[in-house]
């Protein structure tokens, strides 16, 4: 913040010095949203359970009982999550420049 609060004192954008860097701020932060609103949720990783509705986390081993990772439906669902944190990156860099 007080990088961003230096630039905004240094560098004026048409004679003001904090209106439109809030401006700019709010908007990032607007778009980023935006975005994140719009964006699909991915496949989940577990399989569900059409019984109960409930995610198969663990399967019984055949052979002794014992219970052991079942398979997922989605083995690239932790991929997924890069453009959801860029997004709420960018979201929170233009709160941190508005809010200078």
């Amino acid at each position: 913040k007080f990088v961003f609060g230096a630039v905004n004192d240094v560098c004026p954008i048409n004679g003001e010095r904090r209106r439109p860097y809030i401006a700019l701020g709010w908007a990032f932060c607007a778009v980023a949203l935006w975005f994140l609103a719009m964006m699909p949720l991915p496949a989940p990783y577990w399989c569900i359970d059409e019984d109960s509705g409930r995610y198969i986390t663990t399967a019984r081993h055949r052979h002794d009982g014992v219970k052991v990772a079942a398979e997922p439906c989605n083995a690239q669902a932790p991929l997924a999550g890069g453009p959801f944190a860029l997004a709420m990156m960018v979201a929170s860099f233009g709160y941190c420049v508005s809010d200078v």
